[in-house]
């Protein structure tokens, strides 16, 4: 082999090299399914019920970039990022991945209501198949007796996307949402 094909096989090989879960993720994902409480909840995230007619932009999206992560509902000049704390099914500020454990782990941390507080860590599990993404996560760990979810269902405090790859490219936010808080009473 001459030494120019040899280094174009190596560069080649080089390129096949596995990428890592937190790679494969950055990109733009449609949220196909949500479900909290185990009951389907699509409703919280769109405004009107989906059709098969409704391209990708009426769907809801979680975006995933090199250190962020966060989730796009759809708006009309295009995908409205919701800041408001204590919407732990809309507000993703950033994630961390264990690949390693079985089911692989990811810990969600939300906006917060305090920027003094600590931060708030929403364990799950997720699957990542090519083009396929299925996150399940613990949306109150601190009145569960469950930290992280053992398999990829919706119940009693346990969340479920389902996602499917739109685009490798990070969706921008078109705006940011935040929500005051209600006003204390006297």
């Amino acid at each position: 082999m001459t030494p120019v094909l040899l280094a174009a096989a190596l560069a080649a090989a080089a390129d096949d090299k596995p990428k890592s879960d937190r790679e494969a993720l950055v990109g733009t994902w449609k949220i196909v399914e949500y479900h909290d409480d185990g009951a389907e909840r699509m409703g919280r995230l769109v405004p009107r019920p989906l059709t098969p007619k409704d391209g990708p932009e009426k769907y809801p999206r979680l975006v995933f970039t090199a250190d962020a992560c966060y989730v796009l509902r759809p708006g009309k000049d295009g995908g409205v990022r919701e800041l408001t704390a204590g919407l732990t099914n809309v507000n993703w500020k950033a994630v961390k991945l264990d690949e390693t454990a079985k089911p692989k782990a990811i810990d969600i941390t939300p906006h917060k209501k305090d920027p003094a507080a600590k931060d708030v860590v929403l364990p799950g599990i997720y699957e990542l198949d090519g083009k396929k993404l299925r996150i399940a996560w613990n949306e109150t760990p601190a009145q569960s007796k469950h930290l992280r979810p053992t398999e990829f269902k919706s119940d009693g405090h346990m969340n479920l996307f389902v996602c499917e790859k739109l685009s490798d490219t990070p969706e921008k936010p078109a705006s940011d949402q935040v929500i005051p808080p209600p006003a204390k009473k006297p």
